[in-house]
């Protein structure tokens, strides 16, 4: 069976010329782990020992199907074991829980992924993801015959792929020929593969199994479910948040591939990915988004700049943010930040009612702020607050206050303000009009700051326009009038 990676979208790739820090941290990271030798290709299957040993790929696709790529990505390869946690699933899905586990186990062998060891108590392997197991699920699959039966292993996998798939018959031939052990053993499309319910059976069998040898250290270290292959390939999920695959040959002593684990390992410190780190669900992330056109700041502006903000104010994009920041959740919130900068001027990003930003939330924010500072659109950030749950957030943003990278504001309206009066500079080619101050108004002057802020409380500005009626005479009186003309 072959994989490759279909057509990649990178933020980076935006006209706009925004590099994606995801990018940026992945180019960089596959730039580091190529300096590691170590490792040697599987020469015992001939066909794979003619695999080129600097190869080398990374993507990574998150739950809505965006994909991160860098290297040979789109390599092809054969995915050898990582196919056993596929089959596993359809033969779950196929034939049920109870009747599958009476023919293969879950539990861990503690040894090779050749052994011919089967489970003394139920006459059964171990589990699928040892080739014991694997040849035990691939017996479930349904056909009449062999070519029946391979024609649904095709389709299965080309489900999962979106595409179609093949069988590479040149390593079939080379590993049938020096596969006597286990002959030696007695056997983004829309389409949901498997139930939710079975995905979380494949899963808990990757975390406790699909490492080979190097399962448990790899649980305790990285703590993603994944499954590796002799090819050099590895398949990890962060269930929610991200699927990683990585490509490189060259493997280690327990036949994972030695920068692909690397990958992993500096992938989920990075961004704290561990499986058993607690984390809510990332797809409300984004409560709304609105322009400046229809949604403008509470300071009174004339006429005629009121007329231009009308026309103008889509270059001001507001993101309401809600919700737990994380990897996967920032990951989202981030890409909607650069479809808006392909038409935005101000993007402001709103984080009043977001309830937790953690360490892999706080890289990815500083690292977008400096992929856009000197770019064509600025970034805004408003309600993050010294102390609370974004107590952390806004220490890192304080470390570069002077760099003003990115500007914070202490609320919405502030930055909108902020943004209008760019715009108005360069469209009036002048500074706007003195802020509105109730302070400086005679019927007000005389109050002290306290009393200053209870009146902005309670008195609100009103705009007329030339010759419009304000009062008629007999009206019931409800509102007291402070005049202050405005050009």
């Amino acid at each position: 069976m072959d994989q490759r990676n279909g057509a990649t979208r990178r933020i980076g790739d935006a006209s706009s010329g925004l590099s994606a820090p995801i990018d940026d941290f992945l180019i960089n990271l596959h730039t580091q782990v190529s300096r590691i030798r170590g490792g040697k290709v599987a020469d015992y299957i001939p066909e794979l020992g003619k695999a080129d040993p600097e190869m080398f790929g990374i993507a990574l696709a998150t739950v809505d199907g965006e994909i991160h790529a860098t290297g040979d990505d789109e390599h092809i390869f054969t995915i050898q074991s990582i196919s056993k946690p596929f089959m596993y699933g359809y033969a779950l899905q196929h034939y049920g829980r109870d009747y599958v586990l009476r023919h293969v186990g879950v539990e861990p062998t503690g040894e090779a992924f050749n052994s011919i060891v089967l489970d003394e108590v139920h006459n059964r392997p171990f589990n699928p993801m040892v080739n014991a197991g694997a040849i035990a699920v691939a017996a479930l699959m349904p056909g009449n015959t062999v070519e029946e039966r391979i024609a649904t292993m095709i389709d299965l996998f080309s489900d999962l792929a979106g595409r179609r798939l093949e069988i590479d018959e040149q390593v079939f031939q080379s590993e049938n020929a020096t596969g006597h052990r286990n002959r030696a053993i007695n056997p983004l499309t829309g389409v949901e593969v498997f139930s939710p319910h079975y995905v979380r059976d494949v899963l808990s069998v990757m975390n406790s199994c699909g490492m080979y040898n190097y399962a448990g250290q790899w649980s305790y270290e990285v703590g993603m479910p994944a499954k590796s292959g002799v090819s050099g390939g590895i398949l990890a999920v962060i269930p929610g948040q991200v699927g990683i695959g990585v490509y490189s040959p060259p493997l280690d002593a327990q036949g994972n591939s030695v920068r692909g684990i690397k990958v992993c390992q500096d992938i989920s410190n990075e961004f704290e990915l561990h499986a058993f780190n607690n984390r809510t669900n990332v797809r409300s992330v984004i409560r709304r988004v609105y322009h400046g056109d229809l949604i403008r700041s509470s300071r009174l502006r004339t006429t005629h700049e009121g007329e231009l903000l009308d026309a103008e104010g889509f270059k001001i994009a507001v993101i309401e943010a809600q919700g737990a920041l994380f990897f996967g959740s920032t990951e989202q919130l981030l890409r909607r930040i650069a479809e808006l900068s392909e038409t935005a001027r101000f993007v402001i990003v709103d984080f009043k009612r977001v309830h937790l930003a953690d360490g892999s939330a706080c890289k990815l924010i500083l690292r977008l702020a400096h992929s856009m500072r000197g770019g064509d659109t600025e970034l805004l950030l408003a309600e993050i607050a010294h102390c609370g749950p974004l107590a952390t957030l806004s220490r890192e943003l304080a470390e570069h206050e002077v760099d003003r990278l990115p500007r914070l504001f202490p609320d919405v309206d502030a930055a909108l303000e902020w943004c209008e009066d760019q715009l108005l500079v360069e469209l009036l080619h002048r500074e706007p009009e003195p802020k509105f101050s109730r302070s400086k108004l005679d019927v007000f002057s005389g109050l002290n700051a306290e009393e200053c802020h209870l009146v902005e409380t309670i008195v609100r500005p009103l705009l007329f326009n030339k010759d419009e009626v304000i009062i008629r005479e007999g009206d019931q009186a409800k509102l007291f009038f402070v005049w202050r003309g405005v050009a």
